[in-house]
């Protein structure tokens, strides 16, 4: 004999919401903060120790922005170019 299997769905209500609260006084609500971990606090700690040092001298470098073309159109261009070596040597052995 083979089971009947069977299910029913039931809808619950959502529970009712609290309604909003008048303060006394104005207040400002802040998502409280975790408390810092112990390593943290040795961390800033210890950095605070350390003597504050100056740049390097040389270090009036400027940054630059540098683009590259990409491996797949470095790699045709190679192939195009290599192909036309092959080209231009053959047609000088003619």
């Amino acid at each position: 004999m083979t089971r009947i299997v069977t299910s029913t769905y039931r809808y619950k209500r959502p529970s009712p919401k609290r309604k909003a609260q008048a303060a006394e006084i104005p207040q400002a609500v802040v998502k409280a903060r975790k408390p810092k971990s112990r390593h943290v606090v040795q961390l800033e700690e210890a950095r605070a120790e350390l003597p504050e040092t100056e740049p390097p001298a040389n270090d009036d470098r400027k940054s630059a922005i540098v683009t590259t073309v990409g491996r797949k159109r470095s790699r045709l261009r190679r192939i195009e170019q290599a192909l036309a070596r092959r080209a231009s040597s053959g047609d000088s052995s003619e």
